[in-house]
């Protein structure tokens, strides 16, 4: 400490160290003082007072030096420790005090730590967690199924009323309208025989004969839709006695190619009227038109998949001058109707085949 007005350092004193910026000079009362501030716990700073500038002394001269001191060791330290991907569980910190020289004490402090595992990680989340996803999916699959079994038994409902609809509608044509037209016919028949007159006799011919064909069209009917009918054998029956039908009266005869047919598939009531009238179509063309001695009826069935042809060895056409009168445009807009097609293949003096595929049961 020097009373003197100089703000400067006095000659001779510079400041050394490691970090000799921490060595300043500060305003204390009406003087100076030198001052080190060391904030630094890897460095040191000190003034230092050059040889040539040391204070002049002979033998004999007392020297008296005195001098202040304020230090603080420690004072605001703050130690951080960084532990990564610690375990949850319970960990204890110890941390020993250490003296000005940098040796330890005596003096140890515990600091208990305790680490709490994550929610994610407790399995009684896991397990809840299970727990509700559980309960969820199997309240959708029973929602799923409940809905889906009331919508089957509705559509089964459903069926079953139209089903039994179809079977009044069929009894009430067979009793009612079949009876009266054969009864029609009966009396035609009779008055037929008794009278004497051909112009009269003539009439009453026609009026048996369209009796006898309305009873026909109504049977194809009734079968067409008696639900007792849906089924492939069914089919397969009313077909044959069809061609056998169409055949006889015009003295022509007919083969039936039939494999052994499957344990009665579904055939509904639609897809048998459409085939029906697509086949009896078929045999009718080749009754007008081929002058064939044979006709074939064939049917097979493979994977769900039914085909039909009507064959004749008759005189055949050209396929590309074809006529409107052989139905052929009429025929494949029918089997369009259904999802399957209908092929001819024909040549003069080859036959005529007409085949019905890809029609699914």
């Amino acid at each position: 400490l020097w009373n003197s007005k100089l703000t400067a350092k006095p000659p001779g004193w510079k400041p050394q160290g490691g970090r000799p910026s921490m060595a300043t000079i500060v305003s204390v009362n009406n003087g100076h003082a030198f001052r080190i501030l060391d904030n630094s716990f890897a460095t040191h700073a000190e003034w230092h007072l050059e040889k040539n500038h040391a204070i002049p002394v002979t033998v004999g001269d007392r020297i008296l030096l005195e001098w202040d001191e304020m230090f603080n060791i420690g004072s605001g330290t703050r130690i951080e420790a960084l532990y990564h991907f610690l375990k949850p569980g319970h960990y204890e910190l110890r941390a020993n005090i250490l003296d000005a020289a940098g040796h330890p004490t005596a003096t140890t402090t515990n600091l208990t730590l305790i680490l709490p595992r994550p929610h994610w990680q407790n399995p009684w989340l896991w397990a809840g967690g299970l727990l509700v996803f559980s309960v969820t999916v199997i309240w959708s699959v029973r929602r799923i199924v409940s809905v889906k079994v009331k919508h089957h038994v509705e559509r089964m409902e459903h069926a079953h009323l139209l089903e039994q609809e179809r079977l009044r509608i069929t009894r009430n044509i067979h009793d009612d309208l079949g009876a009266r037209l054969t009864h029609v016919s009966l009396i035609s028949s009779l008055a037929e025989n008794e009278t004497d007159s051909s112009p009269v006799r003539e009439k009453f011919e026609q009026i048996s004969a369209m009796t006898r064909e309305m009873v026909a069209s109504l049977y194809e009917t009734v079968w067409t839709i008696n639900p007792a009918n849906d089924t492939l054998e069914s089919l397969v029956t009313f077909l044959c006695q069809l061609l056998q039908k169409l055949c006889n009266p015009a003295n022509i005869r007919s083969r039936i190619n039939v494999p052994a047919i499957p344990a009665n598939p579904h055939v509904s009531g639609d897809l048998r009227h459409h085939l029906n009238l697509a086949v009896k179509e078929a045999i009718n063309n080749a009754i007008k038109h081929s002058g064939a001695q044979v006709i074939e009826l064939g049917i097979r069935l493979e994977h769900d998949t039914l085909t039909i042809w009507v064959k004749d060895n008759g005189k055949g056409f050209d396929q590309g001058a074809v006529k409107e009168g052989y139905g052929i445009a009429n025929l494949q807009s029918r089997m369009a109707s259904i999802s399957a097609r209908a092929l001819i293949n024909s040549a003069p003096n080859q036959g005529t085949t007409v085949t019905l595929e890809d029609i699914k049961i």
